[in-house]
């Protein structure tokens, strides 16, 4: 994704000279979000009948990312994509599921983190490097203007041959960004 907004380098720890050393395996690159309001029409009716509704917000977010490709003789059986959202107001009302040929295991609804965890249909073709969606409807305080939080991806990399059989590749510390509700994407230094 040559014009990602964020890059999380994934490693995994490989013994290096008799010591364990992290070496760079992988990365996810991220797309530039989108969040609009969500039209209530959309929503489950159920929500319609939330005493609390004139206080809350509901936006759809939409987060693009893709894997980069594997080294060769490797193939990515697993990825997780998480998303943590500082707030604790701010929390997962739906998360839309991934492609069609891709298995997900969605967490989070009713929290303020949420994770993804990808599997291919076809354990023996692995996850393709391609481009993804994260969708998720937002259940936020009605005056919030901006959406702060950290990313977070671990990448399960299998060796298609050799000694090895498969390892866990990850981002060493979550990406802090900032979202605002006008679409403005920023990272922002680890805390």
């Amino acid at each position: 994704m040559p014009d990602a907004v964020l890059v999380l380098d994934l490693y995994a720890e490989e013994p290096v000279l008799g010591e364990h050393r992290l070496l760079r395996e992988a990365a996810v690159s991220f797309g530039r979000p989108m969040v609009y309001p969500a039209d209530h029409s959309e929503l489950d009716p159920v929500l319609a009948r939330r005493p609390d509704l004139h206080s809350r917000q509901f936006w759809v977010l939409h987060f693009p990312f893709d894997l980069e490709p594997p080294k060769p003789n490797r193939r990515y059986e697993a990825a997780t994509i998480t998303i943590t959202f500082d707030d604790d107001g701010v929390i997962a009302l739906d998360i839309m599921p991934m492609q069609p040929d891709e298995e997900a295991d969605i967490r989070g609804i009713g929290r303020n983190v949420i994770a993804w965890d990808l599997h291919p249909a076809d354990a023996e073709a692995g996850l393709r490097p391609r481009s993804r969606v994260m969708q998720v409807v937002l259940d936020a305080p009605a005056d919030a203007t901006d959406f702060h939080g950290a990313l977070g991806a671990t990448l399960t990399v299998a060796r298609i041959r050799g000694a090895w059989a498969r390892k866990l590749a990850a981002s060493q510390t979550p990406r802090r960004f900032l979202l605002t509700v006008d679409g403005n994407f920023t990272t922002e230094p680890s805390r």
